[in-house]
């Protein structure tokens, strides 16, 4: 994420999306870089955060990894890439899978 962009802090973030995110931030103990970048724009937040959580209830593991890993290279956000092929290694998709999606 850009440098230019403010981090928030937890208890900066608008109320009705720090309700949503505290299940993750309790579970986690940190609130990640994204959320910290992205809670200034909390409508938005809230329904990227709503739409990736149907689409892990919605679809494969394998569909769902696929869209945040091409998401996050696209973005060139490093953190959340990286967050992603580990989860997809510990998903049992491999690396030559990882790569692939990721020269998309």
């Amino acid at each position: 994420m850009s440098d230019l962009i403010p981090r928030l802090s937890f208890s900066e973030l608008d109320p009705q999306l720090a309700e949503l995110l505290r299940p993750k931030v309790e579970r986690l103990n940190y609130l990640g870089e994204f959320f910290q970048c992205t809670g200034h724009q909390p409508r938005a937040l809230i329904s990227f955060y709503s739409l990736t959580e149907d689409l892990k209830d919605a679809l494969p593991d394998n569909i769902t990894e696929l869209v945040a890993l091409t998401v996050a290279a696209k973005m060139r956000n490093s953190y959340e890439r990286v967050q992603h092929e580990r989860l997809a290694l510990k998903l049992g998709f491999g690396e030559k899978w990882v790569r692939e999606v990721l020269a998309l």
